[in-house]
Formats: C-alpha cells, structure tokens, sequence
C-alpha cells in the first residue's frame, strides 16, 4: 500500500478543523499518530488531541486523550501545555508523552510527562515535571520543546530541550525520570532558538534546530552533524527556510521520521509546521495559525542532508505488506508458551522463528521494513509451526530402591567338587542395579540374606554345574555361576582292616619273644612246634600287605597262649618241668633274659611291610 505523506492536515475525518499545534509524530504499528494542543477556544490549555492515519490523507479524531488536570496543576485550566510527543517505552510497555507546561506569562516552562497503557491514551500525568529551567546547575531560557533520543550504539535515551539555550540529559529505563549527573548544555547549535531534534545515521549524529521566531517569515531549521551523542557539533548551515515563490513562510519545529520502505529503501523525511496558506487568510498571529507538511531529506556522498526545498505535494512511500506476518504470529501465539507438548529442538526452532517474527514486525513499525525481510520472517515462522514434531510421554521411571537387575560380579573360589560334597560360596560377590527413581541407576553389592542359591547337585558328576543366584526381594531376578563335579578316585578303606595300632600290638609281641632267645632243645617237641608255628603265623600276618584286624587279634592271641603253653623237658630228660606262665620263678627267668639282653645291647631286628 502506498502511504501518501500528505502536505496539509487542516481537517480531520469529521470536517473539524485539526488541533495540532506543535504537532508530534510518531507511527505504532501500523497507524501514523499525531499530537498536538487543542487550541479551539483561545490558547489556554485545553487538553491534548490524537489523530490517527494509514494514508496520510484521512485522519481521525480520537478526542482528548490528555484531559485538563485539577486547579492548582501544572496542566490545569488555567495553564498552557504545548508541543507534545509521544514515544513507546521498551522497558515498562507504557507510552509516554512529554508536554510543555506553561504559565500565561511563558514565566514557568516546565516540561511534564503522562502516562498511557495505549497510545491513544487515557493519558494520566504525573505530579511533579520532568525537566525545569535549573537543572543540576544547567539553566535554560525555558524547558520548553522536547524531543526524545535514543542511542542505537549504546541504548540510551536522551531528553532535549530549552529554548534561548539547549540542553540534554540521559533519561532512566522508564523514560519518565532523568538519570542523575547527565544533564548538560549544548554547544555548538548555532542561533538555536527552540526545537533541538538529533537523528543517527550511518555513524554520523544529525542536528537539527528552529531559528528566528515562530511569527516570522524567516523561521527556518539549521543543522549540524557531530561524530558521536556528546561530541562537537559541527555547524553545516540553513537546512530548511521559506521559499516565496510558493509562498511557503515560517517553515520549522521540525522532527525527522525515519522509513524503510517496501523495496528496502532508507528513507527520511521531515515533519514541520509553517504558515497557514493561502497567506492572507490570517493578517497577525502567522506562528498559531499553522499547517503541517512532510517533505523528504536527501543524502550527500558524505552523508550530509541535503537542503530541503518546502512543497504543496508531500511524499509518496511504498511500505510493506504485513499481512502474512501477521497471520503467521497470530497463529503462533496462539499456541501459547507451554511447549512440552512438541520435542525440545522443534520448539526451540519455533520459538526463535517467533521472536525474529515479532523482532520484524517491532522494526516494521518503528521504521519500517522491506516487503522481502517481511516475507521472509512470516514463511519462516510458518515452517517452523509446521515442523513441530509432538513429544513422546516421558516413561514411567521405576522407584527409588527397586531391583533392576542382579549380576554375580566374582564367582565362589571353589569351582570343583567331588561327588558328595556341600557347595562353598567363600569369594561369591552377587551386585545389584537399583533404581534412583528419575530414570537412572546405582549399584550396590547384596548381602547374603538378599539372596538364594539354587540348583547345586553334588550327587553325581558333571563337568557343569548351574547354580542359580534368585534375589529375595524379587524372584524374576536372577544371575547364574557355573561350578565342576567329579567322582571321588580316593579308595574306601576295608574296616576289617587293622590299625596301626593293632599292628604294633603284633610287632611287639614278635619282638618280645625274639628277644627271649629260647632254645627249642629245652622244651618239649610238641609244645615247641606250637610256640614256632604260632611265631611264624605272627610274623606272617604282619608281612601282609592287608591284614585284618581279625588276623592281627588272632596272631597275638596264638603266639601269647603258645609261649605260655611251652613245657619244659625234665632234667632227667623223663618227664616235663615246670609249664612257663606269666608269674612264678621261671616267668621272671624269661624276663631276666629279656633284660640281660636289653642291657647287652643286642638288637631285635622285626620287619614287616608297612600299608601305603
């Protein structure tokens, strides 16, 4: 759509005479505001008017948005509140409006401020002025005139003002109060009259300034440019004055407007008042009865505006259509700000999408932007809506302490057992996994109570043993270890056999009657072959391999009765002596050999074959 910037703006939609003295333009969204005092019934403060625009050609009244304040104030009825602006404030959302606010006798010149949650109001002012005459030691011929200043380099925001003599100060984040420390004069702004205005572009700052008097013929606009917000303003001369060719008088209380229009275009223009036409209309009193006109500023090679020649035609721009941009954020918006419904990256996708979005549409209206940047931001916040992917529920985590899993993470020492043996779980260490409840793990080593062993069988051999780990708390968890089972080869003792000790009983009593040394021609052949047959039978058994401890008993029992049943052969060699027995004078002559030997040294030799 074309935005027509027409030169005249003396009636509104309605067919009323437009009241906007020191008119203050600014564009929100996409609808062009203007301000200005009403001035229908004399020049006492009357309220301030807002006249709204898309084409600059209709303009609609919105009435009083800054209504007359209580006796006493510095906007009451009796007051005179001048030349407002209204600026956006990024930090509280709010629009603010800096007014002139005035005595009769021009002897106060204060500027105001008043705060609205849209900007075409309700306006409520605040109760103390923003600026006065004397500040921080800086005085000025009046605090009159206002404009506003934002710093793309730093981000600060800056109050000019004055009349006679300019001054600046930094304003705080809310921009309705001023930072202390910062207010100062302004050099350099030669003949300044009132209406300092300051604009950036391409690394120079531009000064602008009203000259001569509001009545005269000869209130023009001069300029300056400096290299940075408090630097040396270089003075460039007249930037705009009267053309009486046209008879177009009085042209100045200037403010810049800056567009970007539909081809990507920087453009700037100049907002101004001057003299009502056709001159003649109005003999006296020229500076209050005022028309407005828009007129474009022009660039040199070195970035210096060039002189600008008032018109009857205004200016034609080309802006952007927002259309789709709109439709695309409104559509996004909709979906609110919870976005747990859709996977983490396609939402963050979408949620830069809609910030560049609402970043291009912010641009659109403070400056406008090109029809390409604007379709690109709408297409790309539609792609990223379409790409939304929806997230799957998150699982269930099990909880705190629950037993996952269990794992034998060292097997028992012993892995090889004969047949019989019980199983020996010496060196067994059985880890869990538990729960921590938010979907991860720790592990833990299970004590022995925490467990079963099951399926050990020792009963036969088997070169695989399974045996079963089965957690108590939980009978689906298990972990297995493998162990060997091989027959016994060990040979099971005889128990007839005899025992050792048994066997010593033998080998004594052999020994015993070896040591005696009888001789066989002493005793009777009878009794004697019966004494070495139950000797030999002794020492036979106790050269076997395998004795038995009835073989063993036997052949002490044989040798003991046959040495007892010797008999002896008479002396006349008739009739037999004495049978030798275990007491009685010929037992202790057999134990007196026993002894005589035993002192002579003589050594009884038994052998017989030890058991392996």
């Amino acid at each position: 759509m074309a935005d027509r910037f027409g030169a005249f703006l003396p009636h509104d939609t309605s067919g009323d005479v437009a009241q906007l003295h020191g008119i203050g333009l600014q564009k929100f969204g996409d609808t062009w505001y203007a301000y200005g005092e009403n001035k229908v019934n004399g020049n006492l403060f009357q309220g301030v008017c807002c006249y709204t625009t898309t084409d600059f050609i209709a303009w609609r009244s919105h009435g009083i948005v800054l209504d007359v304040q209580e006796d006493g104030s510095a906007l009451a009825a009796d007051r005179i509140g001048e030349r407002p602006k209204v600026l956006h404030c990024p930090a509280t959302g709010k629009y603010v409006m800096y007014i002139h606010a005035e005595t009769p006798d021009y002897g106060y010149a204060h500027i105001g401020v008043a705060v609205a949650d849209n900007p075409a109001g309700p306006y409520k002012a605040a109760d103390q002025p923003l600026v006065t005459r004397t500040m921080e030691g800086v005085t000025v011929g009046q605090a009159i005139d206002p404009s506003i200043f934002t710093d793309p380099n730093t981000g600060k925001s800056y109050i000019l003002y004055g009349n006679g003599s300019p001054a600046i100060a930094e304003l705080n984040d809310d921009m309705v109060s001023i930072k202390a420390g910062t207010v100062k004069k302004l050099n350099g702004l030669n003949g300044f009259r009132e209406s300092v205005v300051v604009a950036y572009r391409d690394g120079k700052y531009h000064w602008t300034w009203s000259c001569d008097d509001a009545n005269s013929p000869n209130y023009h606009v001069r300029y300056g440019v400096s290299d940075s917000i408090d630097g040396t303003i270089t003075y460039k001369g007249v930037l705009l004055q009267k053309d009486s060719s046209k008879n177009l008088q009085g042209t100045a209380h200037q403010s810049d407007v800056h567009v970007t229009d539909a081809d990507g275009n920087d453009r700037w223009l100049m907002a101004y008042h001057r003299h009502y036409t056709p001159l003649g209309v109005f003999t006296s009193g020229l500076g209050y009865h005022r028309e407005t006109a828009i007129d474009e500023i022009t660039f040199d090679a070195d970035g210096l505006m060039q002189t600008i020649h008032p018109t009857d035609e205004g200016v034609s721009i080309e802006m952007a259509d927002t259309t789709a941009l709109d439709g695309a954020i409104e559509a996004a918006d909709k979906l609110g700000t919870d976005g747990s419904a859709y996977t983490e990256a396609s939402w963050k996708a979408f949620e830069d999408a809609l910030a560049a979005a609402k970043t291009a549409k912010q641009t659109f209206l403070d400056s406008g932007l090109s029809q390409a940047d604007v379709d690109a931001a709408a297409k790309a916040l539609t792609d990223a809506q379409n790409a939304l992917e929806e997230s799957q529920p998150e699982p269930e985590h099990p909880a705190a302490g629950t037993i996952l899993s269990i794992a034998v993470t060292a097997q028992p020492a012993k892995a090889e057992y004969k047949v019989g043996e019980a199983l020996d779980v010496a060196g067994l260490v059985v880890t869990a996994t538990v729960a921590d409840g938010n979907g991860g793990s720790t592990t833990r080593e299970l004590a022995a109570d925490e467990y079963e062993l099951l399926g050990f069988d020792s009963s036969k051999a088997s070169d695989k043993v399974t045996v079963t780990v089965q957690s108590v708390a939980d009978s689906t968890k298990t972990a297995t270890f493998t162990v060997k089972v091989v027959a016994d080869e060990t040979p099971t003792p005889d128990p007839d056999l005899a025992t050792e000790e048994e066997l010593k009983q033998l080998e004594d009593a052999i020994a015993k009657a070896e040591a005696e040394k009888l001789n066989q021609d002493d005793y009777t052949a009878d009794s004697w072959k019966a004494y070495a047959d139950a000797l030999a039978q002794a020492k036979k058994v106790l050269a076997k391999e395998n004795a038995t401890s009835t073989e063993v008993q036997d052949a002490i029992r044989h040798l003991t009765e046959a040495r007892k049943a010797l008999v002896k052969v008479s002396a006349d060699g008739k009739k037999p002596g004495a049978v030798i027995s275990d007491t009685g004078a010929a037992v202790f002559g057999v134990a007196g050999t026993v002894v005589v030997l035993a002192a002579a040294g003589i050594a009884l030799t038994i052998w017989r074959k030890r058991r392996i």
